[in-house]
Order: C-alpha cells, then sequence, then structure tokens
C-alpha cells in the first residue's frame, strides 16, 4: 500500500473524478489503527487520508485495478485485454505521461492509468490534466 506524501498529493486531486471513496467501516467508539499523523485504517482494511480540510480513500492496488475491470484471481479475455493496455502505456517512455511524471510506486502507476482510462487525464507532477488528442 503506497502511502507515500506523492502518492496522497495525487489522490487527493483526483477527487472531483473518484470522489472521497467508499465511507470508513468504523465500529462506534474505538479507535482506528493510524498509520502516521494523517492516514488509518479502517476495521475492514481500507486506506484513509484525513486531516482537518478533508478525508479521502487511499485505494489499494486490487481496489485501483477493478475500477477498470481488471479480474483479480481470474484470467479472462479482459485480463489480457488490461494487461496489454498497460502494459503499453507503461513501457513506452515516448508516451506524454512520462515526459513530466513516472510513477515510483505501483499504487501510483495504477491512479495513472485508471485516471487516463476512466477520465482521460494524466499527472503532471503536481494536478491532473485533461489529455488533448494526439498528445
Amino acid at each position: 500500500m503506497d502511502k507515500s506524501e506523492t502518492y496522497i498529493k495525487m489522490r487527493l486531486a483526483a477527487v472531483s473524478d473518484l470522489g472521497m471513496g467508499i465511507p470508513p467501516d468504523l465500529i462506534p467508539q474505538t479507535e482506528v489503527t493510524w498509520m502516521n499523523t494523517f492516514v488509518f485504517v479502517d476495521r475492514l482494511g481500507n486506506f484513509y487520508y484525513s486531516d482537518v480540510e478533508q478525508t479521502c480513500q487511499l485505494e489499494r492496488q486490487d481496489q485501483l485495478q477493478e475500477m477498470i475491470e481488471f479480474p483479480i484471481g481470474g484470467i479472462n479475455d479482459n485480463f489480457w485485454s488490461v494487461l496489454r493496455d498497460i502494459s503499453q502505456w507503461a513501457f513506452d517512455f515516448q508516451h506524454e505521461d512520462f515526459k513530466t511524471y513516472i510513477p515510483l510506486s505501483m499504487g501510483q502507476l495504477w491512479l495513472c492509468f485508471v485516471m487516463k482510462e476512466l477520465f482521460k487525464k494524466r499527472w503532471i507532477g503536481d494536478k491532473w490534466i485533461k489529455i488533448v488528442s494526439g498528445s
């Protein structure tokens, strides 16, 4: 699970697209498990970032994969299709996405891929921008 400052920044910037995530499953009057000052885990194992101003889910890699219908635990035609798409995108360093930012973890890579596939946006190091046709 990526809990880095960069991933948190990327996820918070994606709130308008991905939303705040699923609400924490907390048992009333029980403490959550805090990973650090701002990141906690609910009783179901979901990670969240929370400060005074906002709270949002920090999706795990499997949760990001499910957003693009990547079959977890099973192989079918869609598995190979998505794997081919992300492989082509991730290893093509001539691709515009990687001229401004190279993901430093699998979580960051999958978040970038989800934002590209679902919202046609790419990360430029400090914000998500709309991908212009042909770039």
